[in-house]
């Protein structure tokens, strides 16, 4: 490990330096090289039940909500087979089913409740807008723009703080046998020690989609396996001290 390029060094987590948020991306493309073909049918299983789930009623978003942790926790362990060599298949999103799926549900119980507060005290400033309210054929006014605006912007501030303690606990729970709670906590820790690459990755997202953009988003076929496999190598950067098979920092 390079000295030069660690801020801080704790057993958990790590604190990194901006620039790591692109090598997290550089390696997870990497991976995505092992077996791109499976990694691109993992990412559909994954959108094509986001997509299904938004279809249903709000019952369906939040039942979607409640199990999104035990499936990110199937795309860590077939990450993890991949970084191993070994090969995965494509019923390894639900793998975690498999095993104590308790922990995992608890972490979606309370995304729910974050998702249900979130709403109920948007409720209270008025109806949430939608773009399902533009009428067809018709530009939005300015009325609604505004408030899309900040509705949109209210959701982001409140819901911040939960996707932060969300974003590595199925890993921890999976990989170091850490209670929902305990996850929940490093996985905020984590995030918000290394806010500088997170922000970094996050402006390489934005450059993705917009780029995939001109590919009739068919680029979205790699972009979207790349950023799932980032996760899984931002995640042993930040959480284990010694990587296995992805570069140190």
């Amino acid at each position: 490990m390079e000295k030069d390029n660690v801020i801080d060094l704790l057993p958990e987590p790590r604190r990194l330096v901006a620039g790591r948020g692109w090598h997290w991306y550089v390696q997870g493309f990497k991976l995505f090289r092992c077996q791109p073909s499976m990694w691109i049918v993992l990412a559909l299983q994954f959108f094509v039940l986001a997509l299904l789930a938004g279809v249903l009623p709000a019952v369906g978003a939040l039942a979607y909500t409640l199990v999104s942790p035990v499936l990110s926790a199937g795309v860590y362990l077939a990450a993890k087979q991949c970084d191993a060599g070994n090969k995965i298949g494509p019923l390894d999103l639900f793998a975690a089913f498999r095993g104590e799926v308790k922990p995992l549900l608890f972490i979606g119980f309370i995304n729910v409740v974050a998702v249900m507060l979130v709403t109920l005290l948007l409720s209270l400033f008025g109806s949430q807008p939608s773009l399902a309210d533009i009428p067809a054929g018709s530009l939005p006014s300015p009325e609604l723009m505004k408030s899309l605006y900040v509705h949109t912007s209210l959701s982001l501030i409140l819901m911040t703080p939960i996707m932060c303690a969300v974003w590595f606990a199925p890993a921890l729970v999976i990989f170091k046998g850490h209670s929902p709670v305990e996850a929940m906590k490093l996985s905020f820790a984590g995030v918000c020690r290394n806010w500088q690459a997170f922000l970094l990755s996050g402006l390489i997202t934005l450059a993705l989609f917009i780029l995939s953009a001109f590919t009739i988003f068919l680029g979205l076929l790699v972009a979207l396996p790349v950023m799932m496999l980032m996760q899984y190598v931002a995640y042993q950067e930040i959480f284990d001290v010694t990587p296995n098979g992805v570069d140190g920092v």
